[in-house]
């Protein structure tokens, strides 16, 4: 990019900032002109997990339509709340962009559930284990595959890395902006949603089936809950170091949620570049909501960039935001 007719002039290390770009400059000692990265964004610090959360956890029970339980993350006790719609095993939830609405799976069909219990809207599309959202995309997997959904019809779009074993329970986490998967048997795996690639973080040393995973982002804890005892665990994500909370009382396994009840840093967006093929990146001048958690807009970074998979097929969207609200 060129820029012309600048007024002013800046001295070593003091930025410029041509007014058509969001991109800041700075001149080196020896007078060339250097652009200033973009800084990561700042994380707050986590809860400690054992204090009360801001968000709400939720369950749903394998084989029970009327199984859609709250669950406690200090105790792990369940307060049953109504319908989800689930009528077969290994079925997944996640939140939605509405707090009032769960994403889930019935296993063979994608599910909106009302999340006061109320009811359900039974979407169509396809089979579904696992089940993460990160503010943009629907992720799914199922025996052993892994890929993006059409979050109101349930339709499979694009088909991604195969996260090396069968990852019922799925949790988008916005630190990193990565996507946990825990398999079968015990194991944690990790996917970078920017690269398209999975590693492993490590063995929760708990044998787990028929199971759910969520994210706490204010604890930066995982939870989990299986068909192999009535246990609510969890589990560090650094780590994949694990811990029994407490009993929920419920047999069976199922898919769960964590719905964060605080503010969240909003950005405008200045630049939305698709890549590899995307043709529904979000629009420049639209806002798009992080799920970095805070209390007043100065606790947001001044800007954003980062990298979003394809909302509705393939390839990925890079954006870069200026800061605008916290809420």
């Amino acid at each position: 990019m060129t820029f012309c007719c600048a007024v002013g002039v800046a001295s070593a290390g003091n930025a410029l900032t041509p007014a058509d770009s969001d991109q800041e400059w700075t001149l080196s000692s020896d007078g060339e002109r250097v652009a200033v990265p973009f800084p990561a964004l700042r994380i707050p610090p986590p809860r400690d997990p054992r204090q009360a959360a801001a968000g709400r956890l939720f369950f749903s029970q394998d084989s029970n339509a009327n199984g859609l339980y709250e669950l406690d993350p200090q105790t792990g006790q369940a307060t049953h709340l109504g319908q989800s719609g689930v009528t077969s095993l290994t079925v997944g939830l996640c939140p939605s962009d509405d707090p009032n609405v769960l994403y889930g799976s019935k296993w063979s069909t994608l599910l909106h559930i009302k999340a006061d219990g109320s009811g359900f809207t039974d979407r169509g599309g396809v089979g579904t284990e696992g089940l993460a959202f990160d503010g943009e995309t629907l992720y799914g997997a199922i025996n052993g595959q892994f890929f993006t959904m059409d979050r109101n019809t349930g339709a499979r779009l694009a088909t991604l890395a195969a996260p090396g074993g069968d990852a019922e329970g799925l949790a988008y986490c916005p630190r990193g902006h990565v996507i946990y998967g825990l398999l079968t048997g015990g194991s944690l795996r990790k996917y970078d949603i920017a690269t398209n690639t999975w590693s492993t973080v490590g063995s929760t040393g708990v044998s787990v089936d028929n199971h759910g995973l969520a994210y706490d982002a204010g604890a930066h804890v995982l939870y989990a809950k299986s068909q192999n005892d009535v246990n609510l665990y969890r589990v560090d994500p650094d780590d994949a170091s694990t811990e029994v909370i407490g009993s929920t009382g419920i047999t069976g396994g199922g898919g769960l949620a964590f719905v964060g009840g605080g503010a969240t840093c909003v950005y405008t967006l200045k630049k939305s570049k698709s890549k590899r093929g995307c043709d529904t990146c979000p629009q420049v001048g639209s806002d798009f909501r992080t799920e970095t958690a805070c209390e007043d807009v100065q606790d947001c970074d001044k800007r954003l960039k980062t990298t979003i998979a394809c909302p509705e097929g393939q390839g990925v969207c890079k954006l870069k935001g200026k800061r605008s609200s916290c809420g």
